[in-house]
């Protein structure tokens, strides 16, 4: 029960949740130096056979109370039925089906590096990194996700840009970086320093995970939500603004569904999303 405040007591309504993976990793570095250029290149290899959790919210009903447990108390006269009294209660709502986002993936990168003297007071720092993330978004389920299904046998204009084609690994993930330290003076007193490089993050699990629930058996959803006097509480009979806590039955909570309700949220990924990418450069002086 929420009232107020907020006050509330009860299970909190953004329980369980959980989130695990199972990750094998390989890297290697090598480097070698000779005359004016030491270069450094490496690999990173990275599995997770499953990544992924699962999230719920309402997962038990919630009922919403228009006014603080003191205030119920304290005036029998607006309240003659003290927490039964209708019209009391102001919401509803509860969610159920499957709640679980697991998928396999993949990652790998690779870089080459070379710090070159160019001459006795310049060196260059010249470098490459290339990486692909396999399955971060979540490609292999857009298939089977009721948002993509039903957009796709809706056939609109307006939706089938979003189901014309799934989402792929992202393969432009290339991150040139540039640096260089310029010593003013010859004897490591005045020493400039610049870079610049591209870097590209990864995709956040939370970005893809409702996507994902949705092409589970049955999707995880709010069952309903009623939030006005006139709505009817399932099962019982009444509306929200007659149904009394404490004396009306409980409402009727449907099983969990295998395809999204009247006033469900679609979730899907933009078929042309790509990894996040920053610029950054930098330029400074030092000296003793």
């Amino acid at each position: 029960m929420v009232f107020p405040g907020p006050t509330s007591f009860g299970t909190n309504t953004n329980v369980s949740q959980q989130s695990f993976q199972r990750k094998w990793q390989f890297k290697d570095d090598v480097s070698k130096t000779f005359g004016k250029h030491a270069l450094k290149a490496g690999a990173d290899y990275i599995w997770n056979p499953a990544e992924g959790g699962f999230f719920k919210f309402s997962s038990t009903l919630e009922i919403d109370v228009g006014a603080k447990p003191s205030d119920i108390l304290d005036n029998a006269a607006l309240y003659p039925q003290g927490f039964a009294t209708p019209g009391l209660v102001t919401l509803m709502t509860v969610a159920n089906g499957d709640p679980r986002f697991i998928v396999a993936i993949k990652q790998l990168g690779l870089y080459f590096q070379d710090d070159y003297k160019a001459t006795r007071r310049l060196t260059l720092n010249l470098g490459i990194r290339w990486h692909k993330d396999f399955n971060t978004f979540g490609s292999s389920l857009i298939a089977n996700s009721r948002t993509y299904q039903e957009l796709v046998a809706l056939n609109s204009p307006i939706s089938n840009p979003y189901v014309n084609k799934i989402l792929g690994d992202d393969n432009k993930n290339i991150s040139p970086r540039f640096g260089f330290a310029y010593d003013l003076t010859g004897n490591g007193n005045h020493v400039i320093r610049g870079g610049y490089g591209l870097y590209f993050g990864n995709s956040f699990q939370n970005i893809p995970l409702f996507m994902e629930q949705q092409a589970n058996s049955t999707i995880f959803q709010q069952v309903f939500t009623l939030n006005a006097p006139d709505n009817p509480v399932p099962g019982t009979g009444q509306t929200l603004g007659q149904w009394q806590y404490g004396v009306s039955p409980l409402p009727t909570i449907a099983a969990p569904s295998s395809q999204l309700l009247p006033g469900s949220t679609g979730r899907l990924m933009d078929p042309n999303y790509r990894n996040p990418v920053t610029e950054e450069f930098n330029l400074l002086g030092s000296q003793p």
